[in-house]
């Protein structure tokens, strides 16, 4: 290699090095500040309470997004009305439940007061039978076939 041609492969090397180095302290300086931060956070929580830290915002979005609606379809089942918002709902009890439950024969789902209820519960049904049952078969299978 002549000597002007080392002196360029220097040079570009000089020049990866200092990219690297360059997004090296790109990455490290929000980390830096991360972990600034979470130090703090451990030394005033401590060490055997800190993995709360990490599940307090999984078990806000849970509360949010599951256990709010359920309970507000619970509500919703012993009121009547087509407001969204509780204070506009009258309270009427047990009676959207029994009407439900109202059938001559509950073996054929169009004898109830209610067969849109019923047909949902049986398409619900079918659908956890067959759907998932398949979606479990098929990935049993891709895994088995994957392994080999």
């Amino acid at each position: 290699m002549a000597p002007f041609e080392e002196t360029v492969s220097a040079t570009r090397a000089g020049r990866l090095d200092n990219l690297g180095d360059t997004i090296m302290r790109i990455i490290t300086l929000p980390l830096a500040l991360i972990d600034i931060f979470m130090s703090a956070l451990q030394r005033r929580t401590g060490i055997q309470r800190f993995g709360y830290i990490f599940v307090i915002p999984n078990l806000l979005i849970f509360g949010i997004f599951i256990i709010l609606p359920m309970l507000l379809n619970f509500f919703y089942a012993f009121t009547t009305g087509t407001s969204i918002l509780p204070e506009n709902r009258t309270f009427v009890g047990m009676a959207n439940i029994s009407q439900l439950l109202t059938c001559e024969d509950y073996s054929r789902p169009l004898t109830c007061n209610q067969d849109l209820f019923w047909r949902g519960v049986g398409n619900t049904a079918r659908f956890v039978l067959f759907e998932v049952t398949l979606i479990v078969a098929l990935a049993m299978i891709t895994a088995l076939a994957l392994n080999r």
